[in-house]
């Protein structure tokens, strides 16, 4: 049983190093081009979406192997790439309170989540 615990500690750790892997490389991409945030974001919203498909690669059934996929990780990294490429070409002034805006509504979301027993 503790052999089954480990594999199952170094799956874990593995679906999250994307997370940092992504946002190191987003940072690096985003200080070439001259975009450090919108690289930062865009490398966050990779490695969510590669940590929500890790499973799909891993599962070892063939049937229902999409119902492993974490969808609501993609679509926040769908929502952190676009961000991110909305940031490289937007006003300056406007996006602020736009990302303040989403930034609640996310933190709305999460709390409602949670009091109500789906998080």
């Amino acid at each position: 049983m503790p052999e089954e615990r480990q594999k199952e500690y170094h799956r874990h750790q593995r679906r999250f190093s994307f997370l940092p892997a992504g946002l190191l490389i987003g940072l690096g991409v985003g200080l070439l081009v001259g975009y450090p945030a919108s690289g930062v974001l865009m490398g966050l919203g990779a490695g969510f979406i590669a940590s929500a498909f890790l499973p799909l690669a891993e599962a070892e059934t063939p049937g229902g192997r999409f119902s492993v996929v974490r969808w609501g990780w993609v679509v926040a990294g769908i929502i952190l790439i676009l961000i991110g490429v909305w940031l490289a070409y937007s006003p300056r002034i406007a996006w602020p309170y736009l990302i303040g805006i989403l930034l609640i509504l996310v933190g709305v979301w999460s709390l409602l989540r949670a009091f109500l027993g789906r998080g």
